[in-house]
């Protein structure tokens, strides 16, 4: 009994301890919420302090006198004086040594051996005749007679009534006010974004005070969300940096409307404080937003600032001067055109096509390219070429094409998955000059090769060392000459090779364009002397 007690009041007090234990530690968390809220807090208002001191001195700057600069034009993409046809590789005809005729004889086949007389085998005795047994009746066995089963009586059937159950109400949930928000197509792609109420032009006038106060008046946070959709817009879809610049762009015109100074007045805010180097630029009666591009931007006209190149992207024609405020904002970087990866719009099926190897029967595949992503391409500046090539297929395509193109390969040499896959694009696609198809300069993605009808040495060039890379893992370099672009691979040469020494190691010729030529094999007539080897 006594042990009984003890045990009881040993509970009582491990369950007062606990109790105690669990209010010590309710009291530790409020204590590090309310913390952890404080210092939040704190930091956010340093925050929104130092940024409000940013926007001031940018501001401040914009006030200033802006500085004349005169347009340079545009560089333009190299065009090659390409031809109508491609040329098509004849391999050496050496006549094969005469091989001895080998006559073969069969020999006759054997004649069958005699085979023995069988003996004669005496005849059996006869067996006497079985002695009749007799015949005995056989009597019928009586057959049983079924009985009755008996049935059992039916009993009602008594239905059973379902017991109600109490249908849960729902809580109800506080209904959060709907905040307003423009809704735009981007590439077939529905993007929503939250804005502060309806937008109203108000920068009519473009002096420096004027355009600084409106920067101030953007910057008191009513585009704080603006901003915010828009960079979890440029991760949702991988637009990589000249996409959100379009998505921004399109943006602010919606919200503003077109030929609005208001319009690019918020277009240089967000992509500010989104970390790109830009500047302002005005006329008379128009506000610009210049973009620091790090690569060449073909055909756009610039403004040099300080040795570096802002490109005048709304258009292909510049004023010839404009006023610029050249003041820098922090963290600003340059917008590339490089992407790694295709961006990830919603689906619009473009026509299937089907595409063939002509040498290999097992090599042949239907494509499904996306209009969507094949639209932004076609509006994508033109940029070096290197660009395209680190680009990759998007996963529509490379789900369909690459295990096909890898299984073709399965078992093979390096050097002959080489050449399947280089056949593959020699011969499975139709041959035309840019001029002929676009009347212009204009390099294709990888996507783009399975949409169009015609592609070029140069669009040839970049598929295949897309493949290269993402399919047989090898290292490719392309071969720029004056009237040809061509491919090299590092892999092992044969002696009769057609190499490239590129960092001392030897990187064997593979030329898409000229049609049915073996590994290692360069088109002729080109002019070695000015080849240009162009890393990836």
């Amino acid at each position: 009994m006594a042990r009984i007690v003890f045990l009881s009041l040993l509970s009582l007090v491990a369950m007062g301890a606990t109790a105690q234990n669990l209010d010590r530690f309710e009291e530790f968390r409020r204590r590090s919420e309310q913390a952890f809220e404080k210092a939040r807090t704190s930091y956010d208002n340093r925050f929104e302090q130092h940024r409000a001191e940013v926007n001031q001195r940018y501001a401040d700057h914009i006030r200033k006198m802006w500085e004349k600069y005169n347009v340079s034009p545009s560089e333009e993409a190299p065009v090659r004086p390409e031809p109508v046809e491609p040329p098509h590789y004849t391999p050496p005809t050496t006549a094969p040594a005469e091989k001895p005729v080998v006559e073969v004889v069969t020999p006759p086949a054997p004649a069958p051996k005699p085979q023995p007389a069988p003996k004669p085998q005496p005849a059996p005795k006869p067996q006497p005749a079985p002695k009749p047994q007799p015949i005995v009746k056989q009597q019928p066995t009586p057959q049983p007679v079924p009985q009755p089963t008996p049935q059992p009586t039916p009993q009602p059937i008594v239905k059973q009534q379902p017991v109600p159950q109490p249908v849960p109400q729902p809580t109800p949930q506080p209904v959060a006010p709907k905040e307003p928000r423009v809704l735009f197509e981007f590439y077939g792609t529905l993007v929503s974004l939250r804005v502060p109420g309806m937008g109203m032009p108000s920068l009519f006038e473009l002096s420096e005070e004027s355009v600084a106060n409106s920067w101030l008046e953007v910057s008191k946070g009513g585009f704080d969300k603006m901003l915010e959709d828009c960079l979890a817009e440029r991760k949702r879809l991988n637009i990589g940096d000249w996409g959100y610049y379009c998505l921004v762009r399109d943006a602010a015109t919606c919200y503003y409307g077109a030929q609005c100074n208001d319009n690019i007045l918020l277009q240089a805010y967000i992509l500010a404080h989104s970390g790109y180097r830009l500047r302002l630029a005005r006329n008379e009666n128009r506000l610009y937003v210049l973009v620091n591009v790090a690569e060449t931007m073909y055909g756009q006209p610039y403004f040099t600032i300080e040795g570096n190149r802002y490109y005048f992207v709304e258009s292909r024609v510049a004023p010839s001067s404009l006023l610029i405020c050249n003041v820098q904002f922090p963290g600003e970087k340059s917008v590339s055109l490089q992407m790694t990866a295709p961006p990830q719009f919603s689906v619009s099926d473009a026509p299937t096509i089907r595409f063939a190897s002509k040498r290999y029967p097992n090599v042949y595949i239907s494509l499904t390219p996306n209009k969507n992503l094949i639209d932004f391409y076609a509006s994508y500046p033109t940029s070096p070429m290197p660009c395209y090539v680190h680009t990759s297929l998007s996963s529509s395509i490379k789900e369909a094409l690459y295990p096909m193109l890898k299984s073709a390969c399965a078992g093979r040499t390096q050097r002959e998955a080489v050449g399947i896959v280089l056949n593959f694009v020699q011969t499975a696609f139709a041959y035309k000059s840019d001029t002929y198809q676009f009347g212009r300069e204009k390099w294709f993605f990888g996507d783009e090769m399975f949409f169009y009808p015609y592609c070029d040495c140069d669009d040839r060039a970049i598929l295949f060392a897309v493949l290269m890379r993402e399919v047989l893992g090898l290292e490719a370099v392309l071969l720029d000459y004056p009237e040809h672009i061509s491919v090299a691979v590092r892999l092992a040469a044969n002696e009769d090779d057609d190499v490239v020494a590129v960092d001392g190691e030897n990187f064997v010729v593979c030329d898409p364009t000229y049609i049915n030529a073996e590994v290692g094999r360069a088109m002729p007539g080109l002019d070695g002397s000015k080849l240009k080897v162009v890393k990836l």
